[in-house]
C-alpha cells in the first residue's frame, strides 16, 4: 500500500469506541494471557454485553486483539505500541 491509500482497516466502523477504550486496560494488564469474554463482561459489568462483543469484533478487525471463540488476547503489535507509548510518557514525565 502506498502513502495516502486506504486499506481494509481504514474501513472499520467503530460502533462502540467508548467500550473499546474501556476494554484495552484489562487486556494490557496481562498482555500475553488469553482472557475470556466472560471475564471482560464481569470487568465491565455495567456495559451491555452486546456492546462488548461489537467492540471486540471491531478491535479484531483492526488487528488490535486476537479472538479465538470465547478467548481474547491483545495482539503483539498492540503490546509493542503500548510499550513504546509507556516509554514516551515516562520520558515526558522526567522532563
Amino acid at each position: 500500500m502506498r502513502p495516502g491509500e486506504s486499506g481494509p482497516a481504514d474501513r472499520v466502523t467503530h460502533r462502540e469506541i467508548g467500550t473499546e477504550y474501556l476494554l484495552i486496560p484489562p487486556l494490557l494488564v496481562r498482555p500475553k494471557r488469553w482472557h475470556t469474554r466472560v471475564e471482560l463482561r464481569e470487568y465491565l459489568y455495567d456495559v451491555d454485553p452486546d456492546a462488548i462483543d461489537r467492540a471486540l469484533d471491531d478491535l479484531h478487525a483492526e488487528g488490535i486483539v486476537h479472538l479465538d471463540g470465547e478467548r481474547v488476547r491483545v495482539s503483539a503489535c498492540a503490546r509493542h505500541v503500548n510499550e513504546l507509548v509507556g516509554d514516551v510518557i515516562e520520558q515526558e514525565d522526567e522532563r
